[in-house]
């Protein structure tokens, strides 16, 4: 009886290890799994810095025109741009309405590198309209994304909207601000002016 009672002695202990082992393995196959999602998530792609104005315009069937001047150009400046929007380095924009509410990104201004524009011209503006329906301001190919929006409510009479670009890398102009704007025309005009920021 006694040998008996040591094979049943020793055979308890198999399962006891087979346990522990399998313990073991499924920590050791946690950490790595973690490891590895902990990786996958580093490995995202980081959005595109806050380095454009955004704007957006409302899907009411009403025609609008959007004006970015020329980098540098002064608000007041730029706000007498008017439905015309034209000369060097200005971006012009016309959008029916209907087609859905519509997102666009002004990138900031930049000193330029390498080559300067030509003597006397302003430094160009650019715009880039998102698709219809777009409801995130940012363009992640064009290493765009907003930092402030320019709003125009749905039913403004505003027909033209000038968008003046910011400034990166120099002085602001007093009083400007990096903040949401909704725009709304001056009494008796159908154009609408962003301030500077």
């Amino acid at each position: 009886m006694e040998g008996s009672r040591e094979r049943d002695e020793g055979g308890t202990k198999v399962p006891w290890f087979v346990a522990g082992f399998l313990v073991v393995l499924l920590i050791l196959a946690g950490s790595v799994a973690g490891g590895s999602s902990s990786m996958s998530m580093s490995m995202m792609p980081m959005p595109p810095p806050a380095n454009a104005r955004g704007v957006l315009l409302p899907a009411d069937g009403v025609p609008r025109t959007v004006v970015v001047p020329s980098c540098g150009t002064p608000a007041s400046i730029a706000s007498q741009t008017g439905p015309s929007g034209s000369g060097p380095g200005v971006v012009r924009l016309q959008l029916s309405g209907s087609s859905g509410a519509r997102a666009l990104l002004v990138p900031d201004c930049t000193k330029p590198k390498g080559g300067a524009p030509a003597p006397g011209a302003p430094p160009p503006s650019a715009a880039f309209l998102l698709p219809v329906g777009t409801t995130q301001l940012q363009d992640s190919s064009a290493q765009l994304s907003s930092r402030s929006q320019v709003l125009v409510p749905a039913g403004s009479r505003a027909k033209t909207v000038v968008v003046p670009a910011c400034v990166t890398g120099g002085q602001a102009p007093p009083g400007a601000k990096h903040q949401d704007v909704v725009l709304s025309p001056k009494q008796g005009s159908d154009s609408a002016t962003a301030p500077s920021c």
